[in-house]
């Protein structure tokens, strides 16, 4: 009897032991696969991401009280984040998709808040790389308000210099810069307005892993700050 007494002793010891490590050991497991996969899916130079479940065992079924990520030049499209934070709560995971192709779907999440920086030397670069006809680029961001000026080739080696006023602005699906006012050669061209307004497309928010949707846009001295969330689909 005291021999069967020991053995069941020694069991509940070992599922204690378990359990703490799970505790522990699950978290840091997941959260290293989220981080790679939402790295991979987003071409991030660097990221972090935490998650938490009470008890963590039941991380193993996809459910989670809350999913943070951090990370650092996070692409979407051809556009370049420098700083992007998520914070998912109550998410449902795909668990095959994450641990079998390293890629984060979501089944469901209660909510999901996204805050996403963009410098004017990004944007800059973007305009430069992405845009037809500019070249020479250079953005300057403050006071709520958006500066391009830049040379806009006409033929051949044929450019003159354009200077676009606008704002960053964004809805469920795309972020993009939209002119208000612009001068070609240093001369008032005036406003624009209704078929001549003139946008350039940023991003694409449908390739993001989070289905989210523009809530606010800050213009500040020399960045943009997008927040997104979930509810403003």
């Amino acid at each position: 009897m005291s021999g069967m007494r020991r053995w069941f002793a020694g069991l509940l010891a070992l599922a204690l032991l378990l359990g703490i490590a799970a505790q522990f050991v699950l978290p840091w497991l997941v959260s290293d696969f989220i981080a790679r996969s939402v790295g991979n899916q987003m071409q991030t130079e660097q990221i972090t991401a935490k998650v938490t479940k009470t008890p963590a065992f039941l991380m193993l079924g996809g459910t989670f009280d809350e999913v943070a990520i951090s990370a650092v030049k996070a692409q979407t499209g051809r556009l370049v984040f420098q700083e992007m934070n998520v914070v998912i709560s109550a998410a449902s995971i795909d668990m095959p998709a994450l641990l079998r192709d390293r890629r984060l779907v979501l089944s469901s999440a209660e909510k999901i808040e996204l805050s996403g920086v963009i410098t004017q030397e990004e944007l800059s670069r973007y305009l430069n790389a992405n845009v037809k006809y500019v070249k020479n680029a250079a953005v300057t961001v403050r006071d709520g308000r958006v500066a391009i000026d830049a040379q806009l080739v006409i033929i051949g080696p044929i450019a003159v210099k354009v200077n676009l006023d606008g704002r960053i602005v964004g809805d469920d699906r795309q972020i993009r810069f939209v002119t208000e006012h612009f001068s070609l050669n240093d001369g008032l061209a005036g406003n624009i307005s209704g078929a001549l307004l003139t946008e350039i497309p940023l991003a694409d928010l449908r390739q993001l892993p989070f289905a989210v949707g523009v809530r606010e846009i800050v213009m500040e001295q020399g960045r943009i700050i997008v927040y997104m969330d979930s509810r403003s689909l």
